[in-house]
């Protein structure tokens, strides 16, 4: 999706759509595809979300940590990405995931 707003030269999601993360009430790690295969409506979307904003948000503060993490071994890249970002944002793995949505929501919104 952020791709698509690259080739558009606009972005396809709406600011609207960060009280979506913002309004979650379960702050944890992102499911796995069979958890998600499971999610209803609510879960999908803000999880498809949260995962836009998070993309944007390091593509806008930390330029690059993507292209590099994912340049690495397929079966690493997982693990290797979430060790990488939190590790760049200078955040701790045990707080990471319910502390990312407003780290997100404040850059987007302030």
């Amino acid at each position: 999706m952020v791709t698509v707003d690259r080739l558009l030269g606009k972005p396809t999601i709406k600011r609207e759509t960060l009280e979506i993360i913002r309004a979650w009430p379960q702050k944890s790690k992102s499911p796995t595809y069979r958890e998600m295969s499971r999610a209803g409506g609510e879960e999908i979307a803000y999880q498809t979300t949260r995962g836009y904003w998070i993309t944007r948000y390091l593509e806008e503060k930390h330029a690059g940590l993507l292209r590099r993490t994912f340049s690495g071994s397929r079966s690493q890249v997982g693990a290797s990405l979430e060790r990488a970002v939190i590790s760049e944002l200078g955040m701790q793995t045990e707080s990471f995931w319910q502390e990312i949505d407003d780290v997100v929501t404040a850059h987007f919104e302030g």
